[in-house]
């Protein structure tokens, strides 16, 4: 976010911006008339304020704001190629690479000028290599400053942009905030809060991630347990939850949500205690999955349960949900909800 003060006489203003090292944001305190004078400031200069937090500048009554855009394509293709080829356009043979590379950044200039300045000087194979990589992962650089953002949220923010990261981006706000109430958090504040500090935008009512944001969100919970995704907090990657729920029963107490969907329909052999450790299981989204079987227990922590197609005629005996506010079981061959109660 940028704005501008235009200095005029009898007008100076007497604060300026909060500041924190973590944010990476400019403060200092332009002092009133016949005081002591910033060096440079006179009568006419205009003080350009950027900021991280949209509310520090309504916090002070900055009016006039200016959202800042990501670049056009020929613009971040010349400014990837300053990077990395020292030229303001690809060298030949190296064109379609830049562009995967200009598609991957989505106009973000941190991205493009880390990743032109690794490849520099790289082979033909090597760039396919990186792009491969950076595809699965962020590049450590531009995770570690992104990542700024999220380690000064609240814990509240920080979960509700996790939910939004691995399970919501792109989905109505109307029904995201439905659902982040069915996990006891606060998103209407939350929600705000993640916008002001461009982590999330809302556009036709829908809320939207930038990629690389959303890919360093899925970063954290990643290394939350990189080698054993049943130690995660969230799965939302098909290979995982299938690692997990079919192939070695290995949930864990420390998974809170699960959205598997395999955008068609597939045959999948359950395990039945597959759900029996995930005591803190706040979160089941299952469509466009086949399976044989119902499990045999599931978690009474669930307050969003969505499984379409649900393969046996009754939920677990010992099911006993306490905080459910979303259900649907749609398509499914259940004939029974005993004693399924949902929070209105």
């Amino acid at each position: 976010m940028i704005t501008t003060i235009e200095v005029r006489e009898g007008q100076l203003p007497e604060w300026f911006i909060h500041t924190s090292r973590e944010n990476h944001e400019m403060c200092f305190r332009v002092p009133p008339p016949g005081k002591a004078k910033l060096v440079g400031l006179v009568i006419g200069s205009r003080i350009i304020i950027t900021t991280r937090d949209q509310h520090v500048l309504d916090t002070h009554g900055v009016e006039t704001k200016y959202q800042v855009g990501g670049l056009s394509h020929v613009d971040a293709l010349q400014l990837l190629s300053w990077n990395a080829f020292k030229t303001s356009y690809p060298e030949k043979g190296y064109e379609e690479l830049t562009n995967s590379v200009v598609q991957y950044a989505k106009g973000l200039p941190l991205a493009l000028v880390v990743l032109g300045s690794h490849l520099y000087g790289r082979s033909k194979l090597e760039w396919k290599s990186a792009i491969r990589k950076i595809q699965r992962s962020l590049h450590k650089e531009i995770y570690e400053i992104l990542k700024i953002s999220f380690d000064a949220l609240e814990d509240n923010e920080k979960a509700i942009f996790l939910d939004i990261a691995c399970f919501f981006n792109g989905e109505y706000k109307d029904d995201v905030t439905t659902n982040l109430e069915a996990s006891d958090f606060d998103p209407i504040i939350g929600v705000q809060v993640l916008v002001e500090r461009s982590l999330v935008i809302v556009y036709e009512n829908k809320l939207l991630m930038h990629d690389l944001i959303q890919l360093m969100g899925r970063n954290i919970v990643h290394q939350e347990s990189p080698n054993e995704p049943g130690k995660r907090s969230r799965l939302w990657s098909h290979e995982d939850i299938l690692h997990v729920l079919v192939e070695n029963n290995t949930g864990t107490n420390a998974i809170q949500g699960i959205k598997l969907d395999l955008l068609r329909e597939k045959d999948i052999l359950l395990n039945p205690r597959a759900f029996t450790k995930m005591k803190r299981l706040r979160l089941l989204i299952i469509q466009n999955s086949c399976f044989s079987k119902g499990p045999k227990s599931l978690p009474n922590q669930l307050g969003f349960l969505v499984w379409v197609g649900y393969p046996s005629p009754s939920l677990p005996s010992n099911f006993s949900p306490q905080k459910l506010v979303v259900l649907n079981m749609c398509q499914s061959k259940i004939k029974q909800f005993e004693g399924i109660k949902v929070k209105l």
